[in-house]
């Protein structure tokens, strides 16, 4: 009885374990990251690096990569408030795990396509350069 359980609450929580998400559709994925934390963007890297092509076409068309650039621009904004209040030295690890998530997309052959072939909020998102973040790391 507390295996069922312990799976339905894997589900239901907002984080999720890095074991769990390879059984994780590209839509849950999605909402799981619209809560940014080192857990969330440190089990999608995982499954990024291992998933098949279908589900990185599939998280992409479902704005996956604009998902990550909104978050990093939110993490960042939000450790330049912090930043005043010596804050957000947790938010810069999680920042750095957005960065790689995004990075996973760009570097694969994937992703790449998607990038030169389809006109989204997230080839805006880069050409307009508010993403300085991205080239820090």
């Amino acid at each position: 009885m507390w295996t069922k359980v312990r799976r339905v609450a894997v589900v239901d929580s907002v984080d999720v374990d890095i074991r769990n998400f390879d059984l994780i559709t590209p839509e849950l994925s999605l909402k799981f990251l619209r809560v940014p934390s080192l857990k969330n963007f440190s089990a999608l890297h995982h499954k990024l690096s291992r998933c098949p092509d279908e589900w990185m076409v599939e998280f992409l068309q479902l704005g996956g990569l604009s998902t990550l650039l909104s978050a990093l621009e939110l993490l960042n904004d939000r450790k330049n408030w912090r930043k005043e209040c010596h804050l957000g030295f947790m938010d810069s690890f999680i920042e750095l795990e957005c960065v790689r998530c995004i990075r996973k997309i760009m570097n694969s052959e994937t992703g790449l396509s998607f990038m030169t072939n389809d006109e989204t909020d997230s080839v805006r998102q880069l050409a307009g350069g508010k993403l300085t973040t991205l080239f820090y790391f």
